[in-house]
């Protein structure tokens, strides 16, 4: 299930580029809940909870590669849990909301920051992996790549 915020959304983005990116997040998010755990870091073994960082930094170097664009990967914190996001401009990208007991939805793509709202942010940067170390960065390209094969064999 998706929040789409397909109205406003389409005054923002043309209505074939906003299928598309909710096709190609959603792709991601069932390539990583179809891999086999114990191929993916730590940080997914128990996904979505406690991966929303990984996460999004890899969904955003993916959506980039698809021609999305950049976006911003946004940490907050709500009643001392931690959790990250992407943004570009106004459109929120989590895929890891359904962590959380008060948000079921596997996907989210909006621009209504109601629930992210919540969470008061504590940090945000540009969603690119060469920002990070080169053991991050090989350990995310490695988590990376483990996806992309299972979005490849589904094809």
């Amino acid at each position: 299930m998706s929040i789409l915020d397909s109205t406003y959304l389409r005054m923002k983005m043309d209505f074939n580029n906003f299928t598309k990116l909710f096709l190609e997040t959603s792709k991601f998010r069932r390539a990583i809940e179809n891999c086999n755990k114990s191929n993916l870091p730590e940080s997914f073994h128990s996904f979505p909870k406690g991966s929303c960082g990984d996460a999004s930094i890899i969904l955003a170097h993916y959506l980039n590669k698809k021609g999305f664009g950049d976006f911003d990967y946004v940490l907050g914190v709500r009643m001392g849990k931690l959790h990250g996001w992407l943004r570009q401009n106004e459109i929120i990208i989590d895929i890891t909301a359904d962590q959380f007991a008060d948000n079921d939805e596997k996907v989210i793509i909006t621009l209504n920051p109601k629930w992210h709202n919540e969470f008061k942010v504590e940090k945000q940067h540009n969603a690119d992996l060469n920002i990070y170390d080169e053991s991050t960065k090989s350990k995310l390209l490695i988590t990376y790549n483990e996806i992309l094969k299972n979005i490849n064999s589904n094809e």
